[in-house]
């Protein structure tokens, strides 16, 4: 266990120059990276969540996945 997971933002509204903002639902740190990697040390379930913003464009999207970590 720990699980390395390489995230994207691909398909959310990638070609505005807004911020991008990761929550990886373990409680860690949040990035603000377009693609970032997060290591997850803990076994559960975890709900990743991005979200861009681009208020000079007023454009917004998010997206929301769920990673499972099981103990070996």
């Amino acid at each position: 266990m720990p699980l390395v997971v390489q995230f994207s933002a691909d398909g959310l509204c990638t070609d505005a120059a807004g911020s991008f903002a990761w929550n990886f639902g373990d409680g860690s740190h949040h990035s603000d990276e377009k693609s970032p990697a997060h290591t997850y040390t803990q076994p559960g379930t975890f709900f990743a969540r991005v979200t861009l913003e681009d208020s000079e464009n007023d454009a917004r999207d998010a997206d929301e996945l769920a990673i499972t970590v099981t103990a070996q």
